[in-house]
Parts: structure tokens; sequence; C-alpha cells
């Protein structure tokens, strides 16, 4: 049978709490505030990632001079596209027209 680390971690873990239970026990406390201190900053994290994300929403202008779709603002719009061609230009093509900058 060939060792594994964590085995022989587990193994090293248990034998020390047989022969120092205080020693196990304050092995056992640092665990378990070790992982709860995991699962709190994971949390954290999470929450202040979802926060920003949400305030952080993309900004379109508030008004176009040209023409908008979508609430994007586009320089250019021209019915006589197909939509291969409005994609060529790198366009939105939409009912029959293309936008385009």
């Amino acid at each position: 049978m060939q060792w594994r680390s964590r085995d022989v971690c587990a193994v090293s873990a248990r034998d020390k709490s047989v022969r120092d239970p205080q020693g196990g026990r304050s092995l056992e406390r640092a665990s378990y505030t070790l992982s709860t201190v995991g699962i709190v900053v994971t949390v954290a994290v999470i929450t202040i990632y979802v926060a920003v994300s949400i305030t952080m929403e993309p900004s379109y202008p508030q008004e176009c001079d040209d023409y908008m779709h979508n609430g994007i603002c586009y320089r250019f719009k021209s019915c006589v596209y197909t939509r291969h061609e409005c994609e060529f230009v790198y366009g939105v093509y939409y009912d029959g027209c293309c936008y385009y900058n």
C-alpha cells in the first residue's frame, strides 16, 4: 500500500491528539477557525463583487444626435445594405436597416 501525504498528515494529527489531548484540541480549534474565516472571506468577496457589478452598469449616452438602436448610438443608418453587407461594415442589422459607426 502506498502512502499519500494527506494520509500521513491525517495519521499524524490523530496520533498527536491521542498523545497530547491539549494539542489536539488546539489543532481542532485552529482548523475550525481557518474554515470559518475562509467561508466568511468567500461570502464577503462574493457580496462585494455582486454589489460592484450592480452599481457599475454600462452607461449609454442619454442623448443621441444620430440614430439610436437598443440603447446604443450609431452615427449612420442605411436601409440599402443586406444583412451580410451590414456585418461587413461591423454594423447591426435590424428591421431591414443597417446601423453602424
